[in-house]
């Protein structure tokens, strides 16, 4: 995920550096990009912001912004939809939601989706292994307060859970002639689980608009793969990732006060918070039959185990600001 030429880092890189993108969903700063790899449903809309966005959004970035907004309960409003949809490779998918009503100053929006299809290739060394194949269930639960035009509160709660076998990479190697059919020796495997929580406050002030973000996000991670993509009979050696598994934990707040709209003199001031915990295992091995090596180089040296564990805590808070005078001109 880049913007004009700068990305994110990778997850496992994440832990010591700032992204280059940053991740957004309704206003909530994503820690990890692991979590890209969610299906996205019941979005409103997608807002990007190139250049750097500390004075915006807390958490900086120097590529710039990409803010997931989503659909929001509304007031006076019954409505509801299910789509059900299917296709080859027994894909199905099924999605629903509702919007309800509670009383004059209470709304409440359900939304889940569940996905799914068979793998697109087969595994020979394997039986009845098929790669890329998904499963996936997505729900989300909102509840807004709005008592005046001027203050509203929506808190919500959004999980996601996938497991899925592993994406299909084939060796150049491999002697099998149909794109869709591979000779790897040992399963690739994917399951990822969030949870996010978090509550949106906004009040419009006489003389400016004041915004809170609070929000409590969880991750877990595991994957498995054949790192040759190849079996060990026609290659000579094989090389294993399992697992790579990552766990993380997030609570952040996010405060801001801007100015209205249309004045000489547009400013922005806020605070952001972050604590964060992270943990990451990682065991690959590879050698030929008769041996067993460490792949695994921590700091270019290699490692007695062929494993590596890391854990990292961190706490950061920053005050925001900006502002821009933009006189009057004569006519």
């Amino acid at each position: 995920m880049t913007i004009r030429g700068i990305g994110s880092e990778t997850p496992e890189n994440a832990y010591t550096t700032q992204p280059g993108v940053s991740f957004h969903i309704d206003g909530v700063y994503i820690g990890n990009t692991i979590s890209l790899d969610e299906s996205l449903f019941d979005v409103d809309h997608i807002e990007i912001s190139r250049g750097p966005q500390a004075t915006v959004f807390g958490q900086t970035s120097t590529g710039g912004t990409i803010n997931l907004i989503s659909r929001q309960p509304q007031l006076g409003r019954y409505d509801a939809y299910v789509d059900v949809s299917g296709g080859n490779y027994d894909l199905w998918r099924v999605r629903g939601m509702f919007n309800m009503p509670l009383g004059d100053t209470f709304a409440i929006r359900a939304s889940v989706q569940a996905y799914g299809h068979e793998g697109y290739a087969d595994d020979v060394d394997i039986p009845g292994f098929r790669l890329d194949a998904a499963n996936d269930r997505s729900g989300k639960l909102a509840l807004l307060w709005q008592p005046n035009e001027q203050f509203s509160a929506t808190l919500t709660a959004q999980t996601y859970h996938a497991n899925h076998s592993g994406d299909e990479q084939k060796n150049i190697l491999d002697p099998n002639p149909d794109p869709r059919t591979v000779s790897q020796d040992y399963p690739g495997y994917f399951e990822l689980s969030n949870q996010l929580y978090y509550l949106n406050l906004k009040w419009d002030l006489p003389w400016a608009e004041a915004r809170s973000t609070t929000s409590w996000q969880s991750l877990t991670n595991h994957l498995q793969e054949d790192g040759t993509r190849l079996n060990v009979a026609l290659l000579g050696f094989y090389d294993h990732v399992n697992p790579w598994d990552t766990w993380m934990r997030d609570l952040t707040q996010e405060f801001s006060l801007a100015s209205l709209p249309g004045g000489f003199w547009d400013w922005t001031a806020g605070a952001f918070y972050l604590a964060q915990i992270n943990h990451q295992f990682v065991d690959e091995v590879g050698g030929n039959p008769t041996a067993f090596n460490p792949l695994y180089e921590n700091d270019g040296i290699s490692t007695d185990i062929p494993m590596r564990c890391t854990a990292r805590q961190r706490r950061t808070w920053r005050p925001t600001g900006a502002s821009h005078w933009a006189p009057v001109q004569p006519r």
